[in-house]
């Protein structure tokens, strides 16, 4: 699932930098590497290019002078004293993150909540995040689908996202495979890649959609493009497979030797049966042994049968299957 989002990065950093805080703009933006929840396609992730409600880029309140940290602190507590959604909301970042202060995830989702009942949609998809993760709340995964659709309704991306995760997989909310393909195509309008992918695989399967490979090609084209390694992967088994694309071994191999160099473990396991059988790249039963042998130790249990045969073989033998 994707983390918390800090749309606010560029006026918190100016905010602190002017008081004395000592970090970057680029550290604060950075996504958080939190314990990924057992939700399919999903990937943490974060950032501002997901937030539809952006800080202005303005400073809340007024630094009182450079090098006194307390002063920027004290601006931003003053203005969400007074109800300021972003103040409010850039403090449950501070808190959350431990810049400048103690790091409390109790006291970033009082300020998350705060600025979530104001309607801040930043602040619903962060408090969101707080109660699936059970950080600073006891975890709720019913709450936080709760939080994800009113910062959906709002056009937040990562919480469309999410949504439709939960709508797949029924946690949180009673499994819905339609409502998870129309959340994913709404996180997809605005440039979602993982939306894209996880739509994609709903086109691929007919789930909650009707089947239609060509379109699921479509979406994982648009994926990959944006340099999504599972797209990149799944795109590359319909070309092997010819499944909503003409076959073409080549570009299979090109993608799924892309998607592997990313460390997705089935582009591995394919790459290993093109070059067992010499598809789309010279026959090479020593770059299929190490192919498989890299899916295999992820678990892979293809790979694993693949590298066997492999061993097995005698010496020049004509192991392969096509």
């Amino acid at each position: 699932m994707k983390s918390i989002s800090a749309p606010a990065v560029a006026a918190l950093a100016f905010l602190l930098f002017t008081a004395g805080g000592a970090f970057s703009a680029e550290e604060s933006a950075s996504p958080r590497s939190l314990p990924a929840p057992q939700l399919p396609a999903a990937t943490v992730k974060g950032g501002a290019a997901s937030a539809p409600a952006a800080s202005d880029g303005q400073a809340v309140g007024q630094v009182s002078k450079p090098g006194d940290a307390s002063g920027g602190l004290a601006a931003l507590e003053k203005a969400a004293a007074k109800g300021d959604m972003k103040a409010l909301f850039e403090l449950g970042i501070l808190y959350y993150d431990g810049k400048a202060v103690p790091q409390s995830f109790e006291k970033s989702r009082d300020y998350f909540e705060k600025a979530a009942r104001a309607g801040y949609a930043n602040a619903q998809y962060n408090l969101g995040v707080l109660y699936e993760q059970g950080e600073g709340v006891a975890k709720d995964l019913a709450m936080a689908a709760a939080w994800y659709e009113k910062a959906a309704r709002q056009g937040h991306r990562d919480a469309q996202y999410n949504l439709g995760s939960m709508c797949r997989t029924g946690e949180g909310v009673p499994r819905d495979p339609k409502k998870a393909a129309e959340w994913y195509g709404k996180a997809a309008e605005q440039g979602d890649a993982e939306a894209m992918h996880g739509l994609g695989l709903m086109y691929e399967k007919g789930e909650g959609v009707p089947q239609d490979p060509p379109r699921a090609a479509a979406m994982y084209e648009k994926a990959a493009a944006l340099g999504d390694a599972k797209s990149q992967c799944s795109l590359g088994i319909l070309y092997a497979k010819g499944d909503g694309v003409p076959q073409d071994y080549r570009r299979a191999a090109d993608l799924l030797k892309r998607a592997s160099e990313q460390g997705v473990v089935s582009a591995d396991q394919w790459l290993g049966h093109l070059f067992e059988n010499g598809l789309g790249v010279p026959r090479d039963l020593e770059s299929a042994k190490t192919h498989y042998a890299k899916a295999c130790l992820k678990g892979n249990h293809a790979a694993c049968d693949g590298h066997e045969r492999l061993e097995a073989a005698p010496a020049g033998g004509q192991a392969g299957k096509k």
